[in-house]
């Protein structure tokens, strides 16, 4: 399934709609859909390397339009459809807990105020480490979705 998949990304790449895909794809998964362009980007940007740039340029544009319209969407359906689903799931405690624990330590969160300093240093300092750590797990990952299917 997954080489019928790459072979149209590859064909579709010298189509004259392959843009439109892509960018529908891409506008969708920063919204609603879970399978990211990367899917169709990679494939295609090997077929066509020349493209590569414009393709990632439409990638990124329908992405950032698809998380706008995601967040409306979030915004919107919150307090309808939201409360509802998180009552379902019985995630009633955790989203509170999650909301206290944000508003006590939210901006250490998003900025690293306390740590910021320390953590680039350590980050800095065994880069290569950190690189080969997450290339190991990517691979692993790989390895482990592959047996799976």
């Amino acid at each position: 399934m997954l080489k019928r998949i790459y072979d149209w990304c590859i064909e579709s790449a010298h189509k004259p709609y392959s843009l439109w895909i892509m960018g529908i794809v891409s506008f969708a998964e920063s919204s609603f859909f879970p399978i990211p362009p990367d899917v169709m980007l990679v494939p295609m940007s090997l077929a066509r390397p020349e493209r590569a740039w414009l393709y990632a340029a439409i990638c990124t544009i329908t992405s950032v339009a698809g998380g706008v319209v995601g967040y409306g969407i979030g915004a919107l359906l919150y307090d309808s459809v939201g409360h509802w689903l998180i009552q379902i799931y019985g995630y009633g405690d955790k989203v509170e807990a999650f909301r206290e624990g944000y508003a006590h330590y939210g901006a250490w969160i998003i900025l690293l105020n306390r740590y910021g300093e320390w953590v680039r240093v350590r980050i800095e300092k065994h880069l290569g480490l950190w690189v080969a750590i997450g290339a190991g797990v990517l691979v692993l990952g790989f390895i482990i979705a592959f047996r799976m299917f």
